[in-house]
């Protein structure tokens, strides 16, 4: 997470189309990736797709994975 974007917190609202007249402010940025080694299963959450933009406020995300890229663990514990 990243909060040095908010030093220039005009020239990024713009540059993203973040509806700041509506009351939007950015606060923090993410960075998303893949971790390495073992992970579990995430909760109950909505996809990325549904819930995240890209580039610009009203951007769709990009990309659509429609199932987890990993393997359930119990899954795995079962063999």
């Amino acid at each position: 997470m990243s909060t040095v974007l908010r030093y220039a917190e005009d020239t990024v609202t713009d540059m993203l189309g973040v509806p700041a007249e509506q009351g939007w402010r950015t606060a923090a940025m993410l960075a998303f990736g893949y971790p390495l080694g073992r992970w579990g299963v995430a909760a109950n959450r909505r996809p990325v797709y549904e819930v995240a933009s890209r580039n610009h406020w009203s951007g769709p995300f990009g990309a659509e994975v429609p199932e987890p890229l990993w393997s359930d663990p119990a899954e795995n514990s079962a063999s």
